[in-house]
């Protein structure tokens, strides 16, 4: 397998792949892809279209940098899937876990935004009001880490705790 990074600045890189995501590829895949990510290059976009072949244990790897960007905030979309990798990716659901983009130009279009858009959905969906995402943003710019009140403070406090603690521990880059 050959692996080729291309960082494209601002946490940013394409990933270009070539040959079989198997067994044997898996480890040094899933290495230089945390090491990419040990970089700073947590939004990835993994061109896939030159993979032939991709087995199980591929796709656990491919999973694997994606939990490893996502702890560094970022994540990790798929660009241009071979015939056999989106197979592979339907059967088993994960091209509705990874974004399946069809080329470059577009990955790098939706690498560059969406991290606001995410996390305004996530405190939405925590019971936040627009006046708390607001606040919540502009502390963030400011470098406060008190995350606001929900808006509906009605006897859920623990999830609501957890769900604040979730949304403020995404770091924001505007």
């Amino acid at each position: 397998m050959q692996i080729d990074v291309d960082s494209r600045g601002q946490g940013l890189a394409v990933v270009n792949l070539q040959g079989r995501l198997d067994a044997a590829a898996a480890p040094t895949f899933k290495h230089q892809i945390v090491e990419a990510i040990s970089q700073g290059n947590v939004r990835l976009a993994l061109h896939i279209a030159h993979v032939s072949f991709m087995d199980s244990t591929g796709l656990g790897a491919m999973v694997s940098a994606l939990k490893a960007a996502r702890k560094a905030s970022g994540d990790i979309s798929i660009i241009a899937p071979s015939a056999q990798v989106q197979k592979l990716l339907r059967l088993t659901a994960m091209d509705r876990v990874f974004k399946v983009l069809g080329s470059e130009e577009e990955a790098l279009q939706v690498s560059g935004t969406g991290q606001l858009e995410r996390l305004v959905a996530m405190a939405r969906s925590c019971g936040w009001s627009q006046d708390s995402i607001h606040d919540s943003i502009v502390r963030k710019e400011d470098n406060e880490t008190t995350p606001p009140k929900p808006a509906n403070d009605s006897g859920r406090e623990q999830k609501d705790a957890a769900c604040q603690n979730k949304v403020s521990a995404r770091p924001l880059s505007l």
